[in-house]
């Protein structure tokens, strides 16, 4: 009777136990979905622009330098190094919660000496013992719970890769848009200098003309103002592109440096376009948006672990040990003993720990969802911002390309003019000043139409192999 008791009072916790897990394993929750546009607001020429590029995407741009500072980086950006360990850190969790699939097994020995060396009038004056055991267990994986968490963590390593590439392109994008703002800023320096050296030219004539009596005072004084307004500006750009060098330093990984003087110009390098494609293959094409993406992933597997613990857990356990006063008797099979047993545990009562459990993962997961969809949102706003920036900074640059020339031929005509006494003072300045600001904003139009044309890069997801995170990068830095 003890007995039938006891196996009703177990089979009866074991129905509560179940049906508290029917109970809580209710259907997910419905998320909002992603939508994704049908197409792009604006195109590059109808996708008329470069196919999408491959993994060196920054190549496209022909500059030789760039190549080597990004080569560079590669090796030796502290960013990119920390998150190759935590691509390390999640392998071994992984390998660690793989584990939980296989059974343990443990062996121990001991050999131990009792004697009594006082006690003369004991017969038994001491031994030697030996012992040899091998403990395995296992446990049963009926819900689902060991192999969730291994899908958890399969899920969180492929994020890290994900990861990483997205560190990647956003270092390689800066990287570009660094070189290329100190190539805008060096030839900001070469037109200040120039036009610097013109104004002083211009200074010598007005004080000839003013011991001549041809020119005023006030002309003179109003060209050293000039003159020194450059001289502030000169000084400015240059305490900008030192600020630069340093700044690229900083993300090459290396200590601050102030030689790299690239002799390239803005015009020298290609301007690459890519065809951004359909809204789509933004959402497959970003490491940011994939690494998400495999978050959601392995917050669904927590899920199923947090549901997985309201179920009992069954466990097999086996041991064999050999015990005997004799080393040379103690692999006698008569010594042997084995023991195999199954236990079921279960929690009745927790107070509602595990229900909150579960509760909180799916909070989670729909938080990361929402996050996912933010993300995607800003994905699309960042490509059609890209496309058009890059659609209007090429009109920008025509138009300053066109006001540029048509300032260099004005201020020919003042300064000849001028020379012969056709035009006063305030015609050639007012021609010198539109030239210097032509000069400044041809050079600004050039480096906003290339910026764009990276961010465009950047926005669409860079040369990133969707099929293979990572392995460019881990080839490079040789893990």
């Amino acid at each position: 009777m003890k007995m039938k008791s006891g196996l009703s009072r177990a089979g009866s916790l074991l129905s509560v136990a179940l049906l508290l897990a029917a109970c809580a394993t209710q259907a997910p929750p419905q998320y909002a979905a992603v939508q994704v546009p049908q197409d792009f607001l604006l195109d590059v020429g109808a996708g008329q622009g470069d196919p999408f590029p491959e993994s060196e995407w920054w190549q496209r741009y022909g500059s030789p330098t760039l190549d080597r500072l990004i080569q560079r980086a590669e090796l030796n950006n502290p960013d990119l190094s920390a998150a190759a360990a935590r691509i390390a850190r999640a392998d071994a969790e992984l390998r660690r919660s793989g584990a939980s699939l296989l059974p343990s097994a443990t062996a121990d020995t001991s050999a131990s000496r009792n004697s009594r060396p006082w006690a003369e009038r004991f017969s038994d004056g001491g031994g030697s013992s030996y012992s040899l055991g091998l403990r395995a267990s296992y446990e049963l994986d009926l819900w689902g719970a060991n192999a969730s968490t291994v899908e958890a963590a399969a899920a969180r390593a492929l994020a890290s890769r994900f990861e990483q590439e997205s560190v990647a392109l956003s270092l390689f994008s800066e990287v570009a848009l660094g070189y290329i703002n100190l190539l805008g800023l060096n030839e900001q320096i070469d037109a200040s200098e120039r036009s610097l050296e013109l104004a002083r030219e211009v200074q010598a004539l007005t004080k000839t003309r003013e011991r001549a009596g041809a020119a005023s005072g006030l002309e003179t004084a109003q060209q050293r103002s000039v003159i020194a307004g450059l001289e502030a500006r000169l000084s400015d750009l240059r305490r900008q592109a030192t600020a630069r060098r340093l700044a690229l330093s900083a993300l090459l990984g290396e200590n601050p440096d102030l030689s790299l003087m690239p002799d390239e110009r803005l015009m020298d390098l290609r301007l690459p376009l890519p065809a951004p494609g359909l809204p789509a293959d933004v959402l497959r094409r970003r490491p940011d948006l994939r690494a998400a993406e495999a978050g959601l992933r392995a917050a669904a597997a927590d899920v199923e672990v947090a549901r997985s613990a309201l179920f009992p857990s069954i466990s097999l356990n086996a041991s064999g040990t050999s015990a005997s006063d004799a080393l040379r008797s103690l692999l006698d099979p008569a010594s042997f003993l084995f023991t195999v047993t199954a236990g079921l545990a279960q929690t009745v009562f927790d107070g509602g720990a595990r229900i909150a459990g579960i509760e909180s993962s799916e909070a989670q997961q729909i938080a990361l969802l929402e996050d996912y969809r933010g993300s995607a949102l800003l994905a699309f706003q960042e490509v059609e911002t890209a496309l058009s920036d890059a659609a209007a900074q090429e009109q920008v640059e025509a138009a300053r390309l066109d006001a540029l020339e048509a300032a260099r031929e004005a201020y020919a005509i003042a300064e000849a003019q001028f020379r012969n006494g056709a035009v006063d003072f305030l015609n050639l300045l007012e021609a010198q000043r539109s030239l210097i600001d032509a000069e400044t904003q041809a050079i600004l139009a050039r480096q906003a139409r290339l910026e764009a044309s990276v961010s465009l890069y950047r926005a669409l997801g860079g040369g990133y192999d969707p099929e293979a995170p990572g392995a460019r990068l881990a080839a490079v830095q040789g893990r």
